[in-house]
């Protein structure tokens, strides 16, 4: 999972973005479903582990015209791109003393112009084109022109931000004492749903929908997740917390939202992962996590 960022400006700028008929909104709908069990080891300690937990999420986003010719949340395409572009204006450069020479040459042109605006705005555009001419062509994107709709956050009136959580987790085990083996037990459970800050989070992400191709790329937060956490060893109390941090299954999650990059605007999958697995109380071992994820993307 990825947690979307973005400069406050252009949150800004959506949150306060009047309805014209330029403007288009879409929704997106995500539920994931994580079900598992697993075990770890560690010479006589051992513990069993079961995992429950149900995601809902929805939001609503915005773009502006009319498509764009790059896919902005292609992270590793455009990565890509721009260090082509990076390597492409290197090999063009003159070598670094040949551009020290230029810049004492310009520096001395500008410091003759003897404070005379418009001899040192000329050396200014002198030296610019002589520099520009450093650096590689821009990428040619005219093929794609108007290809990818990519939508932004909007204010929260306009999100409609949604999110669920419910979560079953447990771990039951024993480890070695001088005393004999020591039964331990964790259960963590929450039933959620998102306030007006939890609201907030979600109504960070993002989607672009490829005109071309119709796939659906997306970027997408999820909020603090509170419920009980409570623990025990050898039948004593140890910890109990109405109010702890809960975790979703990070394996489960990641597997998830990777459907929503490149898949069709709507959709189920569903995996089976095997995922390392560790025990404060009983070493490593390995879980099997059932995940399935179902989305819907409706927006122009």
């Amino acid at each position: 999972m990825t947690l979307a960022r973005f400069p406050l400006a252009v949150l800004a700028f959506a949150a306060a973005a009047s309805v014209s008929a330029a403007d288009h909104y879409g929704r997106l709908t995500v539920d994931v479903k994580i079900e598992g069990k697993g075990q770890t080891q560690r010479g006589k300690d051992y513990s069993r582990s079961t995992t429950a937990q149900n995601v809902h999420m929805a939001f609503n986003v915005m773009r502006s015209g009319d498509g764009d010719d790059r896919n902005m949340l292609d992270d590793a395409g455009n990565a890509a791109e721009m260090e082509k572009y990076a390597a492409a204006s290197r090999a063009r450069a003159p070598s670094p003393e040949k551009q020290k020479e230029v810049m004492m040459r310009m520096q001395k042109e500008a410091e003759a112009c003897r404070n005379d605006v418009n001899c040192m705005q000329a050396v200014a555009l002198k030296m610019a084109k002589e520099t520009a001419s450093w650096a590689a062509p821009a990428p040619d994107h005219s093929a794609d022109e108007g290809r990818y709709f990519n939508y932004i956050p909007v204010g929260a009136a306009q999100c409609k931000g949604e999110f669920t959580a419910k979560i079953a987790d447990s771990e039951e085990g024993a480890y070695s004492d001088v005393a004999g083996m020591r039964p331990f037990t964790t259960k963590v459970a929450a039933d959620f749903k998102a306030g007006e800050l939890e609201k907030a989070t979600v109504c960070i992400g993002s989607v672009t929908v490829d005109s071309r191709t119709g796939k659906l790329y997306s970027r997408l937060a999820v909020p603090v997740i509170k419920g009980r956490h409570r623990s025990t060893d050898a039948g004593h109390v140890t910890h109990d917390s109405a109010d702890s941090q809960l975790l979703l299954n990070a394996d489960a999650m990641k597997w998830a939202f990777a459907q929503l990059n490149g898949g069709a605007r709507s959709g189920v999958q569903r995996t089976t992962l095997k995922a390392p697995l560790s025990s404060s109380m009983a070493g490593q071992g390995e879980q099997t996590l059932n995940v399935e994820v179902r989305w819907t993307f409706d927006g122009k």
